[in-house]
């Protein structure tokens, strides 16, 4: 398994800029040891502890935030906020032993500044350490398969469940193919229309365009974590059937594998996963609904606005 950098570069970057923060808090350390007024050196080092709590606090946070997005999962902060929680107690009962100001409870400048290097070095410890162990457990979060990836296409039933042959849901009604408004062109157009599922069901079915960047993005990023049952990414009319036949919808859906996937194993994506516990193996890339219309009936089935 080789990292998943796609997903982690924003804590890779914060990790190594705390790394960059402890060498220079050491330097300046040293700096601030040579001043003698008390005062003086402990203004030195509060300027120090506030370049932390902007980049460490601040710069974490959002690091966090933009993994967590990208990963799709809750795992970076939650063990940021133990690992946080731990190094907090542990600089506090470090604190406890350290010399204070004239006031009784400031501390002295050379001892913040220890203070804050202490916390840095256990946060980013049992944060790197804590993560590189369960890492593994979560591979397609936090990995990629080492041999390189392929994709391979099933055909869709309900959520994420592939199938070998096609499940055909009967459309009901006609398919609205909106053209224009906002962030819709003709070559990217919004798609809906509703289907009947072999259950009885009545689902509505929707592609947003492209051009939509908060839908189109949520909705891709989330396709591994919730079955999809009413939207697709792409979509094809195609006129095959012979007149007075019923229209249906087929879905199909393309998984990223491991090229040495052999086609046979379970595939497991990260729904599937939180469901039945199973190991994941796969990356879920796109889902396609392929609309089977009569022959000549597009105007009748199609409605462009």
């Amino acid at each position: 398994m080789v990292p998943n950098f796609d997903a982690l570069w924003p804590v890779v970057l914060h990790l190594a800029g705390l790394a960059v923060y402890v060498v220079v808090a050491t330097v300046l350390y040293f700096r601030v040891r040579r001043i003698d007024d008390a005062v003086v050196a402990r203004g030195k080092a509060e300027n120090i502890e506030y370049a932390f709590w902007i980049y460490g606090l601040g710069g974490g946070f959002l690091s966090l935030v933009v993994s967590s997005i990208l990963t799709q999962s809750l795992v970076l902060p939650v063990v940021a906020f133990v690992a946080g929680f731990i190094a907090l107690a542990v600089m506090c009962a470090y604190a406890y032993t350290q010399p204070t100001m004239s006031n009784g409870y400031s501390l002295q400048g050379l001892a913040l500044l220890r203070t804050w290097v202490v916390f840095t070095l256990v946060y980013g410890t049992l944060f790197a350490g804590v993560l590189s162990m369960i890492a593994p457990a979560l591979p397609k979060t936090f990995f990629y398969s080492a041999d390189g990836t392929k994709t391979v296409t099933f055909y869709r039933g309900d959520g994420f469940t592939p199938v070998e042959r096609e499940v055909r849901n009967e459309l009901v009604g006609v398919v609205s193919v909106h053209t224009s408004g906002r962030d819709v062109t003709a070559g990217d157009p919004v798609y809906e229309w509703v289907e009947r599922t072999d259950g009885g069901e009545l689902r509505p079915i929707y592609k947003k365009s492209s051009g939509d960047l908060g839908a189109y993005v949520l909705m891709v990023n989330t396709l591994n974590e919730t079955p999809a049952d009413t939207w697709v990414s792409n979509v094809e009319v195609v006129s095959d059937l012979k007149p007075g036949e019923a229209p249906y919808v087929v879905h199909q859906i393309t998984y990223k594998v491991p090229n040495s996937y052999d086609g046979k194993s379970p595939l497991c994506t990260r729904y599937h996963s939180s469901q039945t516990r199973c190991s994941v193996n796969v990356d879920s890339v796109s889902t396609k609904a392929t609309i089977h219309i009569p022959e000549g009936s597009y105007d009748q089935y199609v409605k462009v606005s």
